[in-house]
């Protein structure tokens, strides 16, 4: 069980190293415009000028502490938004596939030896693809949550 206040940071260390780690998702996905090295995937704000399909982690999460007699465990709702400028829904429904091939029903390693003990798409699941008001952009919210201890 974990003596850490909050596995938020942890889990999505290890959400991104798994994201970056695949080959078949990067593939669908455009390179970050401020680093031409990097994919498309974000831990915060996206530049204005970034082209899409594009991923961002790490908005939206909460948590809930699961307290027993001989520790502690968390229990992490993650939200991961996908994007894209598409006409059809398609490329992300692509991307979806990636994510949930490579998150949902898996354990994930975090640091100090503490593990996701097992992580699935929310119940309620996806939400979208969902027009923005520039009539270009279409987003799905995806939420995972994540039992870590």
């Amino acid at each position: 069980m974990s003596t850490l206040f909050s596995t938020l940071w942890p889990v999505q260390q290890a959400i991104l190293q798994v994201l970056l780690a695949d080959s078949i998702l990067l593939g669908l996905l455009a390179k970050d415009v401020t680093d031409t090295t990097r994919p498309a995937i974000f831990g915060g704000d996206v530049s204005e000028n970034q082209t899409a399909p594009y991923i961002i982690l790490g908005d939206d999460n909460n948590e809930q502490s699961i307290n027993t007699f001989d520790g502690t465990s968390f229990l992490d709702t993650f939200t991961i938004h996908c994007w894209s400028e598409a006409h059809t829904p398609a490329e992300l429904y692509s991307i979806l596939a990636s994510l949930n091939r490579l998150l949902h029903r898996q354990t994930l390693p975090l640091v100090g030896g503490l593990s996701v003990l097992h992580c699935f798409l929310a119940p309620g699941g996806v939400l979208g693809p969902i027009a923005d008001p520039d009539g270009i952009s279409k987003h799905l919210v995806v939420p995972y949550h994540i039992y870590a201890g």
